[in-house]
């Protein structure tokens, strides 16, 4: 069931999707469509309590798949960003390099997300970023968990060092298991 969209009109580096996390659902999906106005590293957080999470909780693992015009054709854990068991990062990088602004063409995050309200596990997460450029095609796959217990209200988009401002739509789907 679709709980929330939210229109982001071009004026704004971050995206907040909170507050709709009920015990009616045990899974959340997350679909969104935009793109950076200038160069910018696209990241995730998740938000407890209405504030978006900057401890290092994330733990995660990546790969990234690029193909080129050049038919340079790659499938990969090099050059990615992850969150170590024993050192998690303080953000979800969803990719290595920096989206150009060349990259007016849309693109698409979907999130899924399970069990956010529970207080007895570790949140777990796959996050998956497709973006198209002049000259190539990448998808950036994240996978892990937010190493706390305490239970969720929402996630955060944003892009990282930059000025950059977004333009798109992120809708959210509750799912019965």
């Amino acid at each position: 069931k679709k709980l929330a969209t939210v229109n982001v009109p071009g004026n704004a580096n971050t995206v907040n999707i909170n507050g709709y996390f009920t015990s009616d659902y045990d899974s959340y999906y997350i679909v969104g469509h935009g793109y950076p106005s200038s160069n910018a590293h696209f990241c995730t957080r998740v938000i407890r309590g209405g504030t978006a999470v900057s401890a290092s909780e994330y733990v995660y693992s990546a790969w990234r798949s690029y193909n080129d015009t050049s038919n340079n054709n790659q499938l990969t854990n090099a050059n990615v960003q992850t969150g170590d068991f024993d050192n998690p990062n303080d953000v979800i990088n969803a990719e290595a390099d920096a989206v150009q602004a060349a990259a007016t063409h849309t693109s698409t995050v979907l999130m899924w997300i399970h069990r956010p309200l529970s207080t007895t596990e570790w949140k777990r997460f796959r996050l998956e970023w497709q973006f198209n450029c002049a000259t190539n095609t990448n998808v950036h796959v994240r996978h892990g968990f937010v190493k706390n217990t305490a239970a969720l209200s929402g996630v955060q988009f944003y892009w990282h060092d930059s000025n950059a401002d977004m333009t798109g739509k992120f809708s959210l789907y509750g799912l019965k298991v």
